[in-house]
């Protein structure tokens, strides 16, 4: 997302732009967007920094780290970005300071509910829908 620091007044700009995964260069192994990535911003002079306040949601396919289920989640991320502004400067580009900030924000173990049982270690049964079938005797409860 690129703004001219002409565009930003005294009250700033809001902004509002769709973008794919891939202009945001998401990595694909975290990022399974099923939709374009929704960005909000607003964005404010404060002397030699812009100030961008930012909310960013998506709908990703995701793989359960628990039960190895895949799971669709919508996610949103709210997050402030300050970039210091050179004299010489006249476009701020913020794809690079969104995409960093979604790579943070995704959780690097992601559940299809906080209640998943997982897989039995021994068997492979999903314990989320059946007793396992090993000797350990896994249950659902």
């Amino acid at each position: 997302m690129k703004v001219s620091l002409k565009q930003i007044t005294g009250n700033g700009i809001d902004l509002y732009q769709t973008v794919s995964a891939k202009d945001l260069d998401l990595p694909e192994d975290m990022f399974d967007c099923l939709a374009p990535v929704s960005v909000n911003m607003h964005v404010e002079r404060a002397g030699d920094e812009l100030l961008a306040d930012c909310e960013v949601s998506g709908k990703y396919s995701l793989t359960c780290g628990r039960c190895l289920k895949e799971f669709e989640q919508e996610k949103a991320d709210h997050f402030k970005v300050i970039v210091d502004v050179e004299p010489e400067m006249k476009i701020i580009d913020f794809t690079e300071y969104i995409r960093q900030e979604m790579i943070l924000a995704m959780s690097c173990k992601q559940l299809c509910s906080e209640g998943c049982k997982g897989l039995c270690p021994h068997c492979g049964s999903n314990l989320n829908i059946e007793q396992c079938k090993c000797e350990r005797g896994h249950s659902v409860d």
